[in-house]
C-alpha cells in the first residue's frame, strides 16, 4: 500500500493560530456531540483528536459521506476508461427496462445519476427487483435540469459499474482507490443491501483520516504522490456546481450550504471555493482550495436541521479567521491546544452503581408490550430491508462486581451485553456474519432506587440508546430514546413482566 504518513505540525507552523483552533473547538463542542476532528492545511496535520471513548484510528459510520467515496471510486473507473459518464442507462440495463420506455428515461446518463439529477421525483419501491423499481421510476423531468437528492442514485452506480466491467464497485476500489492514496482497504467496511451490493448511498466506515486523504485527492486535483488518479476533468465536474439545487432540504436561498450547487455526490459550500462530502448528523469533509486545507469533523449534530448547520457556520467562522500564509512564531497557545488535543472526552457517564431494589431486577423477564431493542432500526431501512431485525422477547439481569450482564433472548439468537457501573464503559464485541457495527461501549446507573437507566452505544457510528427501566407493582416500565435523534424520535414505551418458572 502506497502510504506516505502526513507530517503532524503545530497550527503556527502553516499560519494558523492556536488560539482559532481552541474557538472552533469550543463552539463545536458547545452544540454537538464531538468524535472527532483533523485539521490540514499544506499537506501537513496541525491538529487532531477524537474525543473518548472514540479514537483516530476507530472506523466510523459516514452515512450519506459514502456517497463521496464511490463516486471518486467510478471516477477512477472512468479515468481508466472502464466506465463512461456519457452512456445512457437503457443501453446498460436493455434487459431491465420497463415496457414503455419515455424520452426523458430514454436520455438518462449515467453522468445525471452522479449529478442526482435523474429527474426522479419519488424514490423507487423497495419490494421486489431493485433494480427493475428504479427504472420504472417515473422520469418526471428531463435529465440535467432538475436537482433531488437520492440516496437509491448513489446505490445505482455500484449497479452500473458492476454490470459494465464484471468487478463490485468497493472490490475495485481496495487497489485504484484506497491503496493509491493511502488508506487501508481492510480496515473498511461497507453494509450490504438486500441484493449483496455495497450500500454506496450511505453504508461506508471508515477512520477520519482515510476522510482527509480521499479529499486531499480532490484538493490535489486528481494526483497522489505523483500519481494521477482522477482525471483533470473528472475533478472538474465532481467538484463544480453542475446543477442548481435551490429548494433542498426546502431551503428557498440561494447560496446556502445545501443550495450552492451539486457535483458527481460533492456539494458545493457557500463559503468561498469551498465543496464537501457530506453525511447525516454531521460527518463532514471539506476542502477549500483557497487556504489549501482540508478539514473532517465526525460528530452528532444535534441541532442540524432544516436551516440551521452550526457545525458548518463554526468552521467558516475559522476559516475565515486565518489571516495568511506566513508562519506564525511559536507560543505558549500551541501547547496549550495540544494538550487539550491529547484529553478530549465526552463528559463521564453517571456513576450511582447501587439501589436497595436491586435484587428486584435480578432473574427473567418477558416483553408485553412495545418493540425492545438495542439494534438501530433506520440503518435496516436503509439497507432496503422492510423489517429490522428480531425484537429482544425475553431479557433478564445479573449484577456482578465488575457491571451488570444483561442476557438477551431475540428470536432464535441468544446473546449478552455487560454494562458498566463504575462510572465507565464496558467495551464488548458483538460479532455477526454479515453484521458490520460490531464495537460497543455500554454503561448503567440507577437514577434513582426505582430506575435503572442503561446506555448502550455502537462505537462505530452515532447509534445507540438510552433505555429507562421502571420498577412498579405489575412489572417493568421501559422507556427507550435513540441517543442520536433526541430532538427528533419520539421514545419507545415498553412493558415487562417477570417470567414465570
Amino acid at each position: 500500500m502506497k502510504k506516505r504518513e502526513f507530517e503532524r505540525v503545530t497550527p503556527e507552523a502553516v499560519g494558523v493560530s492556536s488560539a482559532a483552533v481552541e474557538r472552533l473547538l469550543d463552539e463545536l463542542t458547545r452544540r454537538s456531540e464531538m468524535h472527532g476532528i483533523m485539521l490540514m492545511r499544506h499537506g501537513k496535520v496541525f491538529a487532531e483528536g477524537c474525543w473518548a471513548p472514540y479514537a483516530l484510528g476507530l472506523r466510523h459510520a459516514l452515512h450519506s459521506h459514502s456517497k463521496t467515496y464511490y463516486a471518486t471510486g467510478f471516477g477512477v473507473g472512468v479515468t481508466n476508461g472502464l466506465v463512461s459518464i456519457d452512456e445512457r442507462l437503457v443501453d446498460i440495463f436493455p434487459d431491465d427496462l420497463p415496457k414503455n420506455v419515455s424520452d426523458n428515461l430514454a436520455s438518462l446518463k449515467v453522468r445525471h445519476v452522479l449529478g442526482m439529477s435523474a429527474g426522479f421525483d419519488k424514490n423507487p419501491s423497495l419490494k421486489g427487483n431493485y433494480l427493475r423499481n428504479i427504472l420504472a421510476t417515473p422520469v418526471e423531468h428531463e435529465p440535467g435540469t432538475f436537482f433531488r437528492y437520492n440516496s437509491h442514485l448513489s446505490n445505482l452506480l455500484a449497479i452500473i459499474f458492476e454490470k459494465k466491467t464484471g468487478i463490485p464497485l468497493g472490490e475495485y476500489m481496495r487497489e485504484n482507490l484506497y491503496e493509491k492514496i493511502g488508506i487501508d482497504p481492510d480496515n473498511v467496511r461497507c453494509l450490504k443491501d438486500i441484493d449483496g451490493v455495497d450500500c454506496s448511498g450511505g453504508g461506508l466506515l471508515t477512520t477520519i483520516e482515510d476522510n482527509v486523504r480521499l479529499m486531499k485527492l480532490y484538493l490535489d486535483g486528481g494526483v497522489c504522490g505523483g500519481e494521477r488518479v482522477l482525471s483533470e476533468e473528472y475533478v472538474r465536474l465532481a467538484t463544480g456546481a453542475l446543477v442548481d439545487n435551490v429548494g433542498t432540504r426546502g431551503i428557498m436561498t440561494p447560496g446556502h450550504d445545501y443550495t450552492s450547487g451539486y457535483g458527481f455526490q460533492i456539494w458545493r459550500c457557500s463559503h468561498k471555493s469551498a465543496f464537501r462530502a457530506d453525511g447525516h448528523l454531521g460527518i463532514y469533509t471539506i476542502a477549500c482550495p483557497e487556504e489549501d486545507m482540508v478539514i473532517a469533523v465526525t460528530e452528532t449534530e444535534y441541532e442540524k436541521v432544516i436551516d440551521n448547520f452550526p457545525t458548518l457556520e463554526a468552521i467558516w467562522r475559522f476559516v475565515d479567521s486565518i489571516e495568511g500564509d506566513t508562519p506564525l512564531k511559536s507560543c505558549r497557545e500551541a501547547a496549550k491546544l495540544a494538550e487539550r488535543l491529547n484529553t478530549l472526552a465526552l463528559p463521564s457517564p453517571k456513576y450511582a452503581a447501587y439501589s436497595p431494589r436491586e435484587a428486584e431486577m435480578y432473574g427473567s423477564w418477558r416483553v408485553t408490550a412495545g418493540r425492545f431493542s438495542f439494534d438501530d432500526t433506520t440503518t435496516y431501512i436503509m439497507l432496503g430491508r422492510m423489517e429490522p431485525a428480531p425484537a429482544i422477547d425475553e431479557f433478564g439481569f445479573s449484577f456482578t462486581p465488575d457491571g451488570l450482564v444483561m442476557d438477551l433472548a431475540e428470536g432464535e439468537k441468544i446473546s449478552s451485553v455487560t454494562f458498566a457501573v463504575d462510572g465507565g464503559y464496558h467495551f464488548g464485541l458483538r460479532e455477526e456474519p454479515g453484521k458490520t457495527f460490531t464495537k460497543t461501549a455500554c454503561c448503567a446507573a440507577w437514577i434513582d432506587e426505582n430506575t435503572l437507566e442503561l446506555t448502550f452505544r455502537w462505537m462505530e457510528g452515532c447509534y445507540g440508546t438510552r433505555t429507562i427501566l421502571t420498577l412498579n407493582d405489575s412489572g417493568l416500565d421501559i422507556v427507550q430514546h435513540d441517543i442520536c435523534r433526541t430532538h427528533e424520535s419520539e421514545p419507545i414505551h415498553i412493558k415487562a413482566v417477570r417470567k414465570e418458572g
